[in-house]
């Protein structure tokens, strides 16, 4: 069944309400959904004279879905600009067929145009390959091949994953479990609070830039999103936690969203074994979809984060 007649909108454009949960059902119906595309999670990321909004393009059973936050552009009345929310999303489709992704495309320039949109950023989704979604003939495209990703598909077993890990990251987690480290997960809003406090210390510590402190807020505005889809995860060593990792949920993907451990305890192999944590919580709920660990903090491919 398509959207006519059960979602009001204007030139192909969908707006956050009934009518977007009705996207997002189509999209869990074709295994296209993921976080970053719920209005709650694209929400976080909105600015106060922000506007969240959807592009939609359908023709018999194929349909096209893009998500964004429609800026204004300071300086010129009238004009906007538009940006993917911070993650993985980018347009999603039934079909990469040019006959359906370029009179789409010509939709959305046209539909753009009307409401004042004039330039946009887009991040694309490494699973997904959302940036297939587009073609290659669209004209106005500038694409830029950013940083790898590091993904665990999990239809496999934890005796294969640990099999894979390096010899030093096997060394790390049986040294950190014969000191008695542990991992915990909960999934509600006192544990956001307590990983906001290790986040933001450690981001302190390293002098991180503005656009990676996050604050406060934003992980008690994430609990909007739904408890369903985050959990946190903490490495505890005599009683006291020393790691934390918040990971997003989707049917089909987990992202290790974010992640901090206390500095004095890296020694210990926290963060070893908050990932390898995560990993053996998914397969143990029987999650068959896949780990998004993310990428290095360059595009270099030898960054320590990456390696790691």
């Amino acid at each position: 069944m398509g959207l006519s007649g059960l979602i009001s909108f204007a030139g192909n454009f969908v707006y956050p309400g009934s009518a977007w949960g009705k996207v997002l059902d189509r999209l869990d119906g074709r295994q296209l959904n993921d976080v970053g595309y719920d209005e709650h999670y694209i929400a976080l990321y909105k600015q106060e004279d922000d506007e969240i909004m959807g592009f939609w393009y359908e023709v018999e059973d194929d349909f096209l879905f893009m998500p964004f936050i429609k800026r204004r552009i300071e300086g010129y009345e009238g004009l906007y600009d538009f940006e993917t929310a911070y993650g993985y999303s980018g347009p999603v489709a039934t079909t990469t067929s040019p006959k359906f992704l370029a009179p789409a495309w010509d939709c959305f320039r046209v539909g753009a145009k009307e409401v004042g949109i004039i330039v946009g950023f887009i991040r694309f989704h490494p699973v997904l390959h959302t940036q297939d979604f587009f073609g290659t003939w669209y004209p106005l495209l500038v694409a830029t091949e950013d940083r790898d990703s590091v993904v665990l598909d999990l239809n496999t077993d934890l005796q294969t994953v640990w099999r894979n890990y390096s010899k030093d990251n096997k060394e790390r987690i049986l040294k950190a479990e014969r000191l008695g480290m542990t991992i915990t997960c909960e999934s509600n809003g006192a544990s956001l609070e307590i990983f906001a406090e290790f986040y933001e210390k450690r981001m302190l510590e390293l002098n991180a830039r503005e656009d990676h402190r996050f604050g406060q807020q934003y992980f008690t505005d994430l609990e909007k999103v739904g408890s369903e889809a985050f959990q946190v995860y903490f490495a505890v060593l005599n009683g006291k936690r020393i790691g934390a990792a918040l990971i997003l949920l989707s049917k089909n993907f987990c992202h290790y969203h974010l992640s901090s451990s206390n500095s004095s305890y890296f020694k210990y192999g926290p963060n070893n074994m908050l990932r390898h944590g995560v990993i053996k919580s998914m397969l143990a709920q029987n999650y068959k979809g896949k780990i998004l660990f993310g990428c290095g903090r360059s595009t270099n491919r030898d960054d320590s984060l990456l390696n790691f």
